[in-house]
């Protein structure tokens, strides 16, 4: 048996997790909050996954606790996501074979040195407190000594932290990505309306929203086709002006799409698979809460897994690291670029261009090819 604890919202990790594992011959407990379950469950309905659920009053160590006796079981367990409680999942990584998927290294790592101290708000210093007062850092160095592995989304995430990090010896470092392409999902281009998306949660922490919105100033009376431009993301801290500065350059040929809640999965899926393609306005530096995080080697876009996921050409900034075989299916700008060359791939169609080399940039990135590559780490892991 295989155990996949995710008590956050990290659904898309989860599902992709279920996924690979949909066709492979281990039984499979998960481990979720009530909220991941509800959007889930059905889709992984078979005798094979058996779902634990944490309901929303529950604390987390109490569940994991409550369920000690099962995870044992498991011999391999798969921690997907660890925000909190960092203490709860040390008691779970003494009692099982455990790999930790790690989304934040300067903040798991070295939380320590990566402290945004210079900028802190109140509520920033509250959050540190709290953390001193339950001793996280002392748990997640204690987890680090306990766990089986690391696991991390991409190979330049994981060579970042070969070359900038001194981890336990014993501990097993893996690259599993959390996407993967499904051809089904593919866009279908419509020959008068251009649909472009921003995915993700719409906060400037970690996307340079105003880069587009200047762009956009600069060319939009130059529009030959109806565009609609999806900002998709619930807003969070300064979204919401974020998406009023857009909503201001509405016109006749531009109209701009905006959320005000959570998304659900088959919307967020939806709006996708309708999208021409992306932009990715994705900053240098961004923060996971208090600590400074360098995108793209110490965190991950989960708008570059919607890009795998989709196989959506993709207009990125030049400073974010993209594994080789995907810069096929984007093209590199700078902020004084990314006007003209929105200009080119909405009225020349010039995205066609990259979308042409999607099948091949994502041929290692197809369910059959990451089922194979994870089902071969696992046994792996479940030999040593």
């Amino acid at each position: 048996m295989i155990a996949i604890i995710e008590l956050y919202q990290h659904d898309e990790v989860l599902r992709h997790y279920c996924d690979l594992l949909q066709k492979s011959n281990q039984k499979v407990s998960i481990f979720c909050s009530r909220v991941v379950y509800e959007m889930l469950n059905k889709r992984y309905s078979h005798s094979a996954f058996h779902w634990v659920v944490k309901e929303d009053k529950a604390r987390i160590s109490v569940f994991l606790k409550s369920n000690y006796s099962l995870i044992q079981q498991a011999k391999l367990v798969f921690i997907t996501t660890a925000l909190t409680d960092f203490k709860a999942f040390y008691q779970v990584s003494k009692i099982a074979n455990t790999f930790l998927l790690v989304h934040n290294v300067h903040s798991f790592l070295a939380p320590d040195s990566f402290l945004t101290l210079a900028d802190q708000q109140i509520y920033d210093r509250l959050r540190l407190l709290k953390i001193r007062i339950n001793r996280a850092h002392f748990y997640k160095k204690q987890l680090l000594q306990n766990l089986a592995g690391l696991i991390f989304p991409t190979e330049t995430m994981l060579r970042y932290v070969k070359n900038n990090f001194k981890t336990p010896a014993h501990l097993k470092l893996e690259a599993l990505p959390f996407a993967y392409y499904n051809p089904s999902d593919q866009p279908v281009a419509s020959q008068n309306k251009i649909t472009i998306t921003v995915p993700c949660t719409v906060i400037s922490e970690h996307r340079d929203y105003r880069s587009v919105i200047d762009a956009i100033k600069n060319i939009q009376d130059k529009f030959i086709k109806d565009v609609q431009l999806v900002l998709l993301g619930q807003p969070k801290e300064d979204g919401l002006e974020i998406i009023s500065d857009f909503k201001k350059l509405e016109s006749q040929t531009l109209k701009i799409i905006s959320f005000n809640r959570t998304i659900p999965t088959e919307v967020y899926d939806n709006w996708l698979a309708t999208s021409d393609f992306l932009i990715l306005p994705l900053k240098a530096f961004g923060r996971n809460h208090i600590y400074k995080e360098q995108l793209g080697y110490s965190k991950i876009s989960g708008g570059v897994n919607d890009m795998i996921r989709f196989g959506i050409p993709a207009l990125i900034p030049g400073h974010y690291p993209l594994e080789p075989a995907l810069e096929e299916m984007v093209q590199r700008y700078d902020n004084n670029q990314l006007g003209d060359l929105l200009l080119l791939w909405v009225n020349q169609g010039q995205f066609f261009n990259h979308k042409t080399k999607t099948g091949l940039a994502l041929a290692n990135y197809s369910l059959k090819k990451m089922q194979l590559v994870f089902y071969q780490k696992v046994e792996l892991l479940l030999k040593d």
